[in-house]
């Protein structure tokens, strides 16, 4: 094709240079994940759920996942008053930054969650809490972790005099196990079951 030719053909045809609706597509999209959960829902919510590497932003209320959530990757950034997940709930690498009380969940993932600025106080947790590579200096008063808390590359330097952690507190790489040996943590925080350095 002569340079004239394309000339010619841009001059009959301007359309090719106008910018697609990526609103358009966006909208379609969003609405393609809701119908997704509307479904999910409406089948009783049994089973995974699985959103992860998707552009979703928020959940609806009261969503309830018999299974686990997957939501790792994601752009989500708060999570939804009454969630309940009875396995766990992945959000490894997304864009959450605040957890909501109460939540009600088995196991929650929050590995490399850079945006994370705070966690619930009080909070329970049935198996595992994962804060590992996160931004947070602290962890919250009343936690209760009925497994294990991994802390691993965390800039965290104390912990709640009233932490209970029933099987292991993995600390490698953070303040505390380079400020405190295992036998001083053991005094100072006697509701952690084990410390693994």
């Amino acid at each position: 094709m002569k340079f004239q030719d394309l000339t010619n053909l841009i001059e009959q045809d301007e359309s090719i240079f106008k910018p697609r609706k990526i609103d358009d597509r966006k909208a379609r999209y969003e609405q393609q994940i809701r119908r997704q959960l509307q479904e999910y829902m409406k089948n009783g919510s049994k089973g995974n759920l699985d959103l992860r590497r998707l552009s979703i932003e928020s959940l609806p209320e009261g969503l309830t996942v018999n299974g686990n959530l997957w939501l790792d990757e994601s752009k989500i950034q708060s999570l939804p008053k009454g969630l309940k997940v009875t396995g766990y709930l992945d959000l490894s690498n997304s864009k959450i930054k605040h957890i909501p009380y109460p939540l009600e969940v088995g196991e929650v993932i929050l590995y490399h969650c850079k945006h994370l600025r705070s966690l619930p106080e009080n909070w329970t947790i049935n198996v595992d809490l994962d804060l590992r590579h996160t931004l947070l200096t602290e962890v919250p008063k009343g936690l209760y972790v009925k497994h294990s808390l991994h802390l691993n590359n965390t800039p965290i330097a104390t912990l709640p005099d009233d932490i209970k952690v029933d099987h292991r507190c993995y600390i490698k790489n953070t303040p505390l196990a380079k400020t405190f040996t295992v036998k001083q943590l053991s005094r100072m925080y006697p509701g952690v079951r084990r410390w693994t350095r």
